[in-house]
């Protein structure tokens, strides 16, 4: 939408709550396709969130249970159901691993870089002087995402970690991706 104030245009851009929720009243053919994808951008979202929480898997109830006190569950999500979603895909041999309380935890916390926009994996871990980075996509797989996770591995090791690893999640469908990592990448 753009308007006229005083001879300037300005430009008003609605939140994705605010579009979602126009979308919903107009409940026409053109629409239903966006109502379906911004739900499930809000779902993973609200389950990102929860997972930024959780330390461990028995963790999960507790975390999921919070965030329905708080209102934070959304699309009228269910508690049950959410807990045994994330249950589940806790329960896959590598992302148990990654949540059995054996590793120091670094979740979300920035990388600050002079003169350039810090850089947040969402999960950093390390044991026994190796260091793996987790990245949580609830959506499709895309190169980015691998590109990405590249990044915080070279700056790690930048950092001085040694033995750095990396992967993709995608929770929805319980693919992890192993993250190749150029060396390229690595050099200051």
């Amino acid at each position: 939408m753009q308007y006229a104030l005083n001879d300037r245009k300005v430009q008003v851009v609605q939140s994705n709550s605010a579009h979602l929720f126009n979308a919903r009243l107009l409940e026409d053919a053109d629409t239903h396709g966006e109502i379906e994808q911004l739900e499930a951008r809000r779902r993973g979202e609200m389950l990102h969130a929860i997972l930024e929480k959780v330390d461990t898997a028995d963790q999960v109830e507790a975390a999921v249970n919070r965030f329905a006190a708080e209102g934070r569950l959304v699309d009228n999500a269910d508690a049950a159901t959410v807990i045994q979603q994330l249950t589940e895909a806790l329960a896959q041999p590598v992302a148990r691993e990654w949540f059995d309380g054996s590793w120091s935890l670094y979740r979300e916390r920035n990388i600050l870089r002079k003169g350039k926009m810090p850089q947040r994996p969402d999960r950093v871990m390390e044991r026994n002087g190796e260091t793996v980075v987790v990245d949580y996509k609830f959506g499709a797989p895309h190169r980015r995402h691998h590109e990405q996770v590249q990044q915080y591995c070279a700056l790690l090791t930048q950092m001085g970690r040694r033995n750095v690893r990396g992967f993709v999640w995608y929770v929805y469908t319980g693919r992890i991706d192993p993250v190749e990592l150029e060396p390229e990448l690595f050099q200051n």
